[in-house]
């Protein structure tokens, strides 16, 4: 059976962060955690906030062995806009990459 496809938009209600999602690091999930705990942000919030960076052009796919689990044979960047086609295995490579991109912008 093939994969389910949703519009980006609908996989709002999908947005889960926990260890899992990062891979089993403990140090970046709880580090992560602590600063939406103290800002009251939540993983809703999280998929909105990267979800405005798409919208601006600002942050895109990318399909690279260096940072998926089952990688591609030639990396790509891949252009995102709300209505974009998402499959449920893509979709977690997708989400860690939104929520690593939003991790990586508290720091800055």
């Amino acid at each position: 059976m093939g994969a389910k496809l949703n519009k980006l938009t609908d996989c709002r209600d999908k947005c889960k962060i926990d260890t899992e999602l990062l891979r089993g690091n403990k140090f970046e999930f709880e580090a992560l955690r602590n600063y939406l705990l103290t800002k009251k942000i939540n993983s809703k919030d999280v998929f909105d906030r990267v979800m405005r960076d798409v919208a601006d052009g600002k942050f895109s796919y990318l399909m690279d062995r260096k940072i998926m689990k089952v990688p591609p044979i030639v990396s790509r960047e891949v252009k995102l806009d709300k209505n974009t086609a998402v499959c449920d295995n893509c979709w977690n490579d997708l989400w860690f990459q939104m929520v690593l991109y939003y991790r990586m912008d508290i720091v800055r």
